[in-house]
């Protein structure tokens, strides 16, 4: 029976074609018209729709020991180029929901896949919706689109949940927040409120300026550097005397030189003098170095006067020492303080003052009485001075006479009366000889 010759059947069919195979060849004519080999059509006219319906599949029944290979298996044995090994049309408005759904892989009907991993390709991929040299993203749809064309040297910053973009990586992710490539050679990168920036080229000592930009100090080639203020420093050619130094040239001109004050700021040095000389102020002047002069002496007739150490060098300014004698000698200083060279009499001394009288009183140790000795005199009192016996003649001895003068008494004029004699305080021995 031919094949346009069967009916449309009244049931299902279920062929068993064991390892037979069935072969369908259709031969175009010389010139091909348009021609569907095989259609397999389905009408789906039920108003209610809770399973699934196929036109076509293709299953793998459980088999031992063998493995399906392919269950579609799609061969080009021309040598012509095959148009489309499968092309899916829609002439009708119903669309499709997925092109492909596989456990693994799925197409949409608008081209979506989801769910591939893993693909590679032996050749190009070509999307045709995506920008040339463009950074490939997803939208919150899932879908691939391509970004903005970025400066040559750009980092790609990310946009967190939304698209990254061409820009300068943040100071927080290690970047410089700013195009640098303006910043001078020799210039200096530091950081500013929030971003790196660039100083012009400097020379000298860095300065750091709190939050503005560092600059360079510079000062001029031997000059002695101090700081003008907190966090400044200069210089100038010699160190003034309010920081310590001697605000002047003082480069040294000999051994045994001096430095000395020029003005209130200023210093000068002198040069060393001859061994032995001394140096002499000049006020507000240069000082001077002076040769010692000598210190001489003229002495008076009564006053001399003796220069020890060494006094041919002992002054700065020769000086002479001339002797006199002017007044008295006060009595503080071992004299008497008065003219003595018309006085007449014994001094003595009273309350620190010299005084005089013709006779020293008996008070002080005098007679009171002008005496002339004479030999063999002795000396006795009366009422107000000493004075003078007589001469006595040998053997005679003194007698009292009271309150008068004593005299010179005979002694055998003289008699004990028995009547006279006291109580003995000792043994009497007496030598009477022939008597």
């Amino acid at each position: 029976m031919k094949w346009n010759a069967l009916t449309n059947p009244d049931g299902n069919l279920s062929l068993s074609h064991q390892a037979y195979t069935t072969t369908f060849t259709w031969d175009m004519a010389t010139t091909a018209g348009a021609f569907t080999g095989l259609t397999l059509g389905l009408g789906n006219d039920a108003t209610t729709d809770s399973t699934t319906q196929r036109i076509l599949a293709l299953q793998n029944n459980l088999a031992t020991g063998g493995t399906t290979e392919n269950l579609l298996y799609l061969n080009n044995a021309d040598d012509n180029v095959v148009g489309n090994a499968i092309e899916i049309a829609n002439t009708g408005t119903g669309g499709f929901t997925n092109f492909l759904d596989t456990p693994s892989l799925d197409i949409s009907g608008t081209g979506a896949i989801t769910g591939a991993t893993g693909i590679s390709s032996s050749g190009t991929i070509t999307f045709s919706s995506l920008a040339a040299n463009r950074l490939v993203t997803t939208t919150t749809g899932g879908e691939l689109t391509t970004s903005t064309a970025g400066t040559a040297g750009q980092p790609l910053l990310s946009g967190g949940a939304s698209s990254p973009s061409w820009g300068t990586l943040g100071l927080v992710y290690g970047g410089t927040n700013a195009d640098l490539s303006g910043v001078a050679t020799g210039g200096l990168i530091y950081k500013g409120a929030s971003a790196l920036a660039g100083t012009g080229a400097l020379t000298g000592i860095l300065k750091g300026n709190g939050s503005s930009a560092p600059t360079a100090i510079t000062s001029t080639a031997g000059y002695v550097t101090y700081w003008q203020d907190a966090n400044t420093i200069t210089g100038e050619q010699y160190l003034a005397t309010s920081r310590g130094g001697l605000g002047g040239n003082m480069t040294a001109a000999g051994a045994g030189e001096l430095i000395y004050s020029t003005a209130a700021t200023t210093y000068g040095h002198l040069a060393a003098g001859t061994s032995g000389q001394i140096l002499k102020s000049g006020g507000a002047a240069v000082p001077t170095w002076n040769t010692p002069a000598a210190l001489t002496k003229t002495d008076d007739t009564n006053v001399t006067l003796t220069l020890g150490g060494s006094p041919s060098t002992a002054l700065v300014n020769a000086a002479s020492l001339t002797l006199g004698w002017s007044g008295q000698l006060s009595a503080a200083r071992g004299g008497t303080g008065d003219d003595t060279s018309t006085t007449t009499g014994v001094p003595y001394i009273s309350m620190g003052n010299w005084l005089y009288e013709s006779t020293l009183a008996l008070s002080r140790g005098g007679t009171n009485k002008n005496m002339t000795a004479s030999a063999g005199s002795v000396v006795y009192s009366d009422a107000d001075s000493l004075e003078l016996t007589g001469v006595g003649s040998a053997g005679q001895v003194l007698t009292s006479a009271g309150t008068g003068a004593p005299t010179w008494t005979d002694p055998a004029g003289l008699g004990v009366k028995w009547s006279s004699l006291q109580n003995p305080t000792d043994n009497l021995s007496l030598s009477h000889q022939a008597y």
